[in-house]
């Protein structure tokens, strides 16, 4: 084994999961005194081998000891472990504050997002899964529901919600062997949030976006419903390789300085033209519907066979307290503007001619089936013409 970690620092096998087969990646050293420190070593036989890609784009091609710089961790760390909803279910299970540490190595390996895995000496962490089936669905959205009440066993919620990103409700469940995730509705929800994304990812996939498989039903313990959605970080039973974008542009939560032309570029050297082109229909749906929770940790990639291919669309919904878009289109503006994003169409390879072609395909489906849709998912026509008179496919002007 060959291991430059510094002494004294506590140290985990990093392994890629390919095809069903675990490859050595490196080794990640950590130590906690007043603050957490960690460092990452590449294995040299994964270097030279005919599987490598790398894991995060700060890291360095070489097997020498490198440190996170600018960021306290690295960003295959960030994109392997749980955002608010998990990390606060790990605070509620230690019942203590938590740490970056704490939130990669202690969620269920399981359900882990992407192909990573984390060892010790004694093997995988936290294998033990116990991810529930379809048919507990009711005793989960239980659960999600008492999540205020900090005198409730949350213990059966842990394994299958610990390891998932985002900040709303959610658990990993088991559907006739096919891992899938449940987003569920929060207490305090004020119209049928899940229904609402179940209804963009319909007509979404209408317009050549690429989305997850996924349904909404309905439980007696909510009028709002429940999205079931495929993970698409497994086919077939296997893990996936996955980097979110903010990992691809080594980029910081909070930042206003990356772009959707920074996607792009990324998507210029390490992906594919085509998955420029549909990222820009994502962003002009995204302006004509108001999904404006578009920041950089809701859009990612998948490890294709030499390349990164852009990952389904996920978390697509109406925002109704904002009227600007979280990442910036070009560097500058954050306003949902048709002419801007048409103007740039070059730049995601796409013509103008086949750009206009898309939006008044866009501009047709969603003025004659989008409240049809939404009816068909249970939403009510009250909420439906509430929530649909602020989309801006109902004025285009007013985006210009």
């Amino acid at each position: 084994m060959y291991k430059l970690i510094e002494a004294g620092m506590e140290t985990f096998d990093v392994v890629l999961n390919l095809n069903g087969k675990d490859v050595l990646v490196g080794y990640l050293g950590t130590a906690k005194e007043r603050k957490l420190v960690v460092n990452f070593q590449y294995d040299p036989t994964f270097l030279a081998g005919k599987n490598f890609f790398n894991i995060s784009p700060e890291l360095y091609e070489t097997p020498v000891i490198q440190y996170p710089n600018p960021k306290k961790i690295f960003g295959f760390m960030e994109d392997s472990m749980p955002d608010r909803w998990g990390k606060a279910l790990i605070k509620r299970k230690l019942g203590r504050a938590i740490d970056d540490l704490d939130a990669l190595l202690e969620i269920d390996d399981f359900a882990r997002m992407g192909a990573l895995r984390f060892y010790n000496e004694s093997g995988p962490l936290s294998q033990n899964s116990n991810i529930p089936t379809f048919k507990n669905i009711r005793e989960l959205q239980s659960l999600v529901s008492k999540a205020d009440d900090l005198t409730a066993d949350l213990t059966e919620l842990f394994d299958p919600g610990s390891p998932l990103g985002g900040a709303r409700p959610k658990a990993g469940i088991m559907d006739r062997g096919v891992l899938k995730m449940a987003k569920f509705p929060k207490n305090d929800d004020g119209y049928n949030v899940e229904a609402w994304e179940k209804t963009m990812l319909d007509l979404a996939s209408q317009l050549d976006i690429n989305v997850p498989k996924s349904e909404i039903l309905y439980t007696p313990l909510s009028k709002f419903g429940v999205l079931i959605l495929e993970r698409f970080d497994r086919r077939n039973g296997h893990r996936q390789p996955y980097m979110s974008a903010m990992t691809a542009l080594q980029a910081s939560d909070n930042e206003d300085t990356s772009s959707y032309l920074d996607i792009v570029e990324f998507i210029s050297q390490h992906g594919e033209i085509e998955d420029a082109q549909e990222l820009w229909k994502r962003l002009v749906f995204g302006m004509l519907t108001n999904n404006y929770d578009d920041h950089l940790r809701n859009h990612g990639f998948l490890r294709g066979e030499t390349s990164w291919r852009l990952s389904p669309a996920f978390d697509i919904n109406p925002s109704t307290d904002t009227d600007h878009h979280q990442l910036s289109i070009d560097g500058d503006s954050h306003d949902p503007n048709i002419d801007l994003a048409l103007s740039l169409a070059g730049n995601f390879y796409l013509n103008i001619d086949g750009a206009n072609a898309w939006l008044s395909k866009a501009l047709t489906l969603l003025t004659t089936q989008l409240e049809a849709t939404a009816k068909r998912h249970g939403i009510l026509v009250s909420e439906i013409t509430a929530i649909s008179r602020q989309l801006n496919y109902k004025n285009l002007g007013s985006t210009s």
